[in-house]
Formats: structure tokens, C-alpha cells, sequence
């Protein structure tokens, strides 16, 4: 018995080192399951995708003819808690939300069948989001007028259900039933206007996975897209979709904790600004704990092209609940995470000769800018600076900060030293 591919999923993630993601588990739905079988369809899931074949003979035929419209349903699981962390997806997921892919959206890239919705676009985003619904559920929404035309549609925009809703008292409802329908994806519309995108599907709602794939045999799916010619049973047209997940890009912090405690120094002491007479007008303990240099004439460098800086922020220390205080190298940009480790990442001095002519210019000695600028540093050129502690970790998606006053996502990473 011989078996050609029909369509099959690859999925790729740029936090991997090997670009294949391994990061979900994916299976049919129970209807999809059903289909499969009943065409004479068979699903092999591999660690980063899967495949559908069909029964083949005299060549690439089909023994049993797919003519029929129809759709397959996939659900991907997400295998790793963590890995919203390290894509670069939002991290403010409801759980009442589901990532939706389809192949009826033409989004080709070069060779890619992408099924993400922004055309243009090579990665998975939020604009794949839409709320997952159960098929039979309450709609409540609200209006200043006295009734509401409520209408819903489906993926292929037809109305398959419309009624007139009163509304009292500013506010209305309405039994939205859909069992009598495939699951899937639906609009609704309130006067003429879109008021939620959904997917309704009983079995998702139980199970709350990261994603659903609805693969469409139809005549509505783009050429380059289709897989067989509903016209000419014999007509088969191997397709290989994708999904790519971009990696996340954070702020590294790195926390340079001494190791033993500063029981007189207190995180209320720290200046909003740097006196011009560093270091002799800081807190109490500070000359004392640390060296006359520490930190302004540090600065982390992360080997790329062109360097990428990480400058001492001590307006930003903290202590610690164990009483340790730490003080804060963050980078100049955002650095993307990876799951292999980058070497040569080093917490070194600045260059002598540029801190003299910095110096020469007048001002505090971490340059015009302030300690969270690098001063006299060419991006291009590592200098011969004196390398206190080389390899320095990288940062990981289980210890990220966000900030949202800045707009901005940190990775911490802690350094005793």
C-alpha cells in the first residue's frame, strides 16, 4: 500500500538554534479525526509539524477520490510553559483566546505558504488572536439605542443567523447557538459593525490549547494553496504550509550583587542625579563597599556587529530582600533570546585613553550623557579594556520583567560577585 503527501505543517522558531520548533504537540480534532479516516487519510505528527497523506495508486492517484468540500482541524498544544517568554508574541494572553491559522489567506513569501492573517508578514502575531468561544453561549453586550440588529457570519462571510435584539436599560443579550454547525471561526456584527471575531468550538473550549490549524478542501482557498482540484479527482498538488514564531527581543539586565551585605546602605539614600563631586557626596558605605571606580568605569560588551553596550544605571539600585545590594548593567537595545548560549559576553573597564579625553571635556566622569550613556566607545572597536569577569551568562525567558510605564520587557540576570 503506498501513501503520497497530501499537505503537511512545518513550524520554525528563531530562538532555537536549529530554526525548528519542537515547542507543540499537535492532533486532529475528533471531527477532523473522522474526515481523515473517512477519506482514507492518514496523519503523522512529527516533532516540529506533520503530515497528511492519502492511498495511492496507479501512480499519484487517489484511491478514493477528494471531491467533497471539507475541512481538517488541527489543534496545536504548546509543550513548554514558558514560551510565550521567548516568542515574540503578546504576553497578555486571555484564557478565553486561541491563536487561529487557516490556509484561505493568501500570504505567500519567496517559497512560504504562510497561514498567519497579516499578509506581508512572515511571523505568527497578536492579530491571530481571537476569543474562543463555546457553541452555545450567552452574547451580552451594550447599546443607548432600543434594539440592535445582531448578525453572525462565517468564514466565508455568510449570514447564518440574524435577529433584532431589544436592549433595556442601556444593555442586551442574545443565546448565540451554533451546534448545529461545524466548529469554527465567526463574526459578529451589531447594526452593520463588527463586535468580536470568535472561534466556536465546544471541544477547545474544554481543553484551552494554544492554538487551532482549519485546513479548508474548498474552492475558496487561493490556488498556490489548494491541494486538490475539486473538478478532477486525479489532480493532486502537494502542499507544504508553514508557521514561523519569531524569538523575543529584551532589555538584559545584568545585577551585580557584592556578597557580603550593606547593612548602612539603604536603596531611599541613591540620588535622582549624580553629584559632579563623585564619588565623595554618595551614600554613606558606598566608598568603602566599593572600588572609587565602580560602577561608572565598567561597562558590559556583547560581542555583535556592532557591539552592543551595556552601561551602569546605579540611579536604578536596589536591595535586595536578602539584604544584598545589587547594582544594574542594561543594554542600549533590545537583544534577542536564544537557546544557545552566546560566548564572550564580558563585564569590563572603559579605555583609558577615551575616559581622559572624556574627562578633558569636563562634566561627571561617565561622560555628558549621564551612567546610562557609554562614553568615549567606539560600537566597532572592543578597545583593550581590562576584562574583569569574561562569559558572562546569558539571559533566559523564565526571568523576564516588564515595565510598562516604559513600554519595555527586561531579562534579569543576577551576578555575585
Amino acid at each position: 500500500m503506498q501513501y503520497q503527501s497530501l499537505f503537511s505543517l512545518e513550524i520554525s522558531h528563531r530562538y532555537h538554534a536549529s530554526g525548528k520548533s519542537e515547542d507543540f504537540h499537535i492532533l486532529p480534532t475528533y471531527r477532523c479525526a473522522e474526515n481523515l479516516r473517512d477519506a482514507g487519510l492518514i496523519f503523522r505528527s512529527h516533532t516540529h509539524g506533520f503530515l497528511v497523506q492519502y492511498q495511492a495508486r496507479n501512480g499519484n492517484d487517489p484511491k478514493i477520490p477528494l471531491t467533497d468540500q471539507t475541512k481538517y482541524s488541527f489543534i496545536l498544544h504548546q509543550q513548554r510553559p514558558d514560551l510565550l517568554n521567548f516568542s515574540d508574541l503578546p504576553l497578555s494572553n486571555q484564557v478565553n483566546q486561541i491563536y487561529y491559522l487557516d490556509n484561505l489567506t493568501k500570504n505567500r513569501q519567496e517559497d512560504a505558504l504562510l497561514l498567519t492573517a497579516e499578509t506581508g508578514h512572515e511571523f505568527l502575531s497578536g492579530l491571530d488572536i481571537l476569543s474562543l468561544r463555546p457553541q452555545s453561549f450567552q452574547y451580552r453586550f451594550s447599546s443607548s439605542r432600543s434594539r440592535v440588529s445582531l448578525q453572525i457570519q462565517d468564514v466565508f462571510g455568510r449570514t447564518i443567523e440574524e435577529a433584532l435584539v431589544p436592549v433595556h436599560d442601556g444593555s442586551g443579550s442574545y443565546p448565540v447557538a451554533l451546534r448545529r454547525l461545524s466548529p469554527g471561526k465567526f463574526t459578529l456584527r451589531l447594526d452593520g459593525e463588527l463586535a468580536e471575531t470568535f472561534y466556536a468550538s465546544d471541544e477547545l473550549f474544554r481543553q484551552k490549547p494554544f492554538g487551532v490549524l482549519d485546513i479548508y478542501q474548498h474552492a475558496r482557498v487561493p490556488s498556490e494553496y489548494q491541494f486538490t482540484d475539486l473538478g478532477d479527482p486525479a489532480a493532486i498538488t502537494p502542499r507544504k504550509y508553514q508557521l514561523n514564531i519569531q524569538r523575543r527581543t529584551t532589555y538584559w539586565k545584568y545585577l551585580f550583587v557584592h556578597k557580603y551585605r550593606l547593612t548602612e546602605l539603604n536603596a531611599d539614600d541613591w540620588p535622582d542625579s549624580w553629584p559632579d563631586d563623585y564619588p565623595d557626596s554618595l551614600p554613606a558605605g558606598w566608598q568603602d563597599a566599593w572600588p572609587e571606580d565602580w560602577p561608572a568605569e565598567w561597562v558590559i560588551r556583547y560581542p555583535s556587529d556592532p557591539v552592543v553596550h551595556m552601561n551602569p544605571v546605579p540611579q536604578q539600585a536596589r536591595a535586595l530582600s536578602d539584604g544584598y545590594f545589587a547594582i544594574p548593567f542594561i543594554s542600549e537595545s533590545p537583544l534577542p533570546l536564544s537557546d544557545k548560549s552566546i560566548a564572550g559576553i564580558e563585564l569590563t573597564k572603559r579605555e583609558e585613553e577615551n575616559d581622559e579625553e572624556d574627562d578633558s571635556e569636563g562634566g561627571p566622569p561617565w561622560g555628558r550623557g549621564g551612567p546610562g550613556r557609554s562614553r568615549g566607545h567606539n560600537g566597532n572597536h572592543r578597545g583593550s579594556g581590562i576584562r574583569a569577569i569574561q562569559n558572562l551568562p546569558n539571559a533566559s525567558p523564565r526571568t523576564l520583567v516588564v515595565n510598562n510605564e516604559e513600554g519595555k520587557i527586561y531579562s534579569e540576570i543576577f551576578v555575585y560577585v
